[in-house]
């Protein structure tokens, strides 16, 4: 009561107990000393301002917490401290958000104002990135990202969706996982297009995987894992490398010794896809080997004899001027926006450029599907002096010849480990790229520039779940319609874009002009052709759940990643809205609930 100067603990009763209140000797003594204001009942109640301005305050200071991976046993200090800081300020004075009431904050409101927008979008078609790893604690997790078409922003939109805790990570335990959490948010399994993982056995494999269990799904192994198998032959080596200094300060020595740049040696993995460019080329450590010619370790006599090997150098150079055109192909293919139509023309083009490196030109016609090239007919190679290992690398080679440091059999041997190098590489794309498959081929009809699209609509349109039976008939008649419309939109660089503003095209009678054909389109853009964004949520979990945060359970990493990865902005630029008040405010009923329950 602000005449009292009192804080009034009400259980129940609301008004009834505040009026019951005003007739107490207490408090008419104390009106009897101010001067009305007449205001009612409500000159007693507290400044609607001011508590929103706190439960604000609170708000955007849990969401600083979680954008920069900070424990939320900061609040039990910061809340104190925060009143030492300021204390002239009423928001100040009023802040009032421990850790537990923080972890409320998170998990009944800012976690929530972030997922009622995400599940209105998946009552539509999305697609599903899946993958499976260890956390901290040893538990094996199951990381879910949706992609979907958003019509509000006219965008496609992948957003993290679920963590889920499996026993063991078999495809029946990852169905379970899956329909478990689809049960409990009211989404439709047949909702689903296509499903983006890796080539594990368990998720995309024939039998008992989890593609299995859903037989609609149009699956596609990651062409970002693909890609960098075919280039992982240098890995071996780095590994060993890798293990022999981990933990070490020697190397930083000798690199301070021998005036060369400091680099730290970066552990191979099999999803740091561009990381193979980066790790080559940087080590001068023959002088850290040869000072241990009298060790009897055998990885370092074994590192020792590769550095001393005359054609490591050549190696290492070759692999520098072939590493970036699989990085290349990467990027492009880790980029947020769909580029699902470009993927067949951008694989044929990367297996055409790849095989140019050593086949004849004559021989890698445009006439001629690059996977149909007879690239393992000497015959059909380029001579040793036209074959592609780079300005730097001929230099080097015709340097080492005239000096005498390289011999006319090691020359030989050079080449010949370059011609099996480029046809083991290309016997790999071959066969893990997906060159022949019709729906991405089919994609293609997505372009804006491309308007002959009847018969590749009417084959992607038997896709599961997209076009009902007794839409077809309609599709055509928008087909022909398209492919002669004036009226296009000019946003043809934005295909996310322009594919929404066709959908709200209109005729002159007001209805849509291509209701179903837009469907179809947006329908193909969410299918997937990486499974980036899964990995890039692995990493975040690892900056979230640390080594001094690993007993955070699963429940609230999962709120964590919701707000920290499925927004966009700064934590200083977030102004909560009237909803998210609302939700923090009942959140924060609910704490003080549960903290009067728990005193009895």
């Amino acid at each position: 009561c602000t005449v009292c100067q009192k804080e009034l603990n009400f259980q129940s009763g609301g008004k009834n107990h505040l009026r019951a209140h005003t007739c107490t000797p207490g408090h008419i003594t104390a009106v009897s000393g101010k001067k009305s204001t007449g205001g009612g009942i409500l000159q007693y109640l507290p400044d609607r301002t001011l508590q929103d301005n706190c439960t604000a305050a609170e708000v955007m200071f849990v969401n600083f917490l979680v954008e920069h991976n900070i424990s939320f046993n900061t609040m039990d200090h910061f809340t104190t401290l925060v009143k030492n800081m300021f204390p002239d300020n009423k928001i100040a004075k009023n802040f009032q958000c421990g850790r537990t009431k923080s972890t409320y904050v998170l998990k009944n409101a800012l976690a929530l104002h972030v997922r009622d927008p995400l599940f209105a979008n998946l009552h539509g078609l999305f697609s599903l990135i899946v993958d499976e790893s260890t956390d901290r604690g040893d538990d094996k997790q199951l990381a879910m990202i949706v992609k979907y078409y958003d019509e509000n922003q006219l965008r496609v939109e992948k957003k993290f969706y679920r963590l889920r805790i499996v026993n063991s990570a078999t495809g029946e335990n990852l169905f379970k996982a899956l329909k478990d959490a689809f049960q409990a948010d009211n989404i439709k399994c047949e909702t689903v297009m296509g499903l983006g993982a890796d080539g594990a056995a368990n998720m995309i494999g024939k039998n008992n995987s989890l593609m299995s269990r859903i037989n609609h799904l149009y699956t596609l192994h990651c062409v970002c894992h693909v890609s960098r198998i075919c280039a992982s032959d240098a890995y071996n080596f780095f590994v060993e490398l890798f293990w022999h200094f981990h933990h070490s300060e020697v190397l930083k020595g000798y690199q301070e010794f021998t005036d060369t740049v400091i680099h730290k040696i970066l552990k191979p993995c099999s999803t740091r896809w561009l990381q193979l460019e980066g790790n080559n080329g940087k080590y001068a450590l023959l002088a850290y080997f040869r000072s241990h010619e009298d060790e009897r370790d055998k990885k370092i006599q074994k590192l020792r004899a590769w550095f001393e090997d005359p054609l490591t150098r050549l190696h290492l150079m070759f692999l520098s001027a072939n590493l970036p055109l699989f990085t290349k192909f990467n990027v492009m293919f880790q980029a947020k926006q769909p580029n699902i139509h470009r993927l067949t023309q951008e694989m044929n083009q990367f297996l055409r450029n790849f095989l140019s490196r050593f086949v004849k030109q004559s021989v890698v016609s445009p006439t001629v599907r690059p996977q149909d090239v007879n690239y393992t007919i000497i015959d059909n190679q380029k001579f040793d002096c036209d074959l592609f290992i780079g300005l730097l690398m001929r230099a080097l080679v015709d340097q080492l010849l005239d000096d005498g440091s390289l011999s006319r059999e090691e020359e030989n041997k050079f080449y010949s480990d370059v011609r099996n190098f480029y046809m083991a590489g290309t016997k790999s794309l071959i066969k893990k790229l997906p060159l022949d498959d019709q729906v991405r081929k089919d994609a293609e009809m997505l372009r804006p520039s491309r308007k002959d699209i009847l018969q590749t609509a009417m084959r992607l349109a038997r896709f599961p779940n997209i076009i009902q039976e007794g839409q077809l008939e309609q599709l055509q008649e928008e087909c022909f319609s398209y492919e002669c419309d004036t009226d296009l939109p000019d946003d043809e660089d934005n295909i996310e874009k322009y594919w929404g503003l066709v959908g709200k095209l209109m005729d002159i009678s007001g209805d849509k002009k291509y209701p179903i054909l837009a469907k179809l389109a947006k329908a193909i853009l969410v299918l997937l052709h990486n499974s980036a964004d899964v990995e890039r949520l692995f990493s975040q979990m690892t900056l979230v759940k640390t080594q001094l945060r690993n007993r955070l359970n699963n429940d609230t990493l999962e709120d964590i990643l919701s707000v920290k990865v499925n927004t966009d902005y700064c934590c200083y630029k977030t102004k909560p809205c009237a909803k998210l008040l609302k939700k923090a405010k009942s959140a924060t009923y609910d704490y003080l609930k549960q903290l009067q329950n728990s005193d009895y």
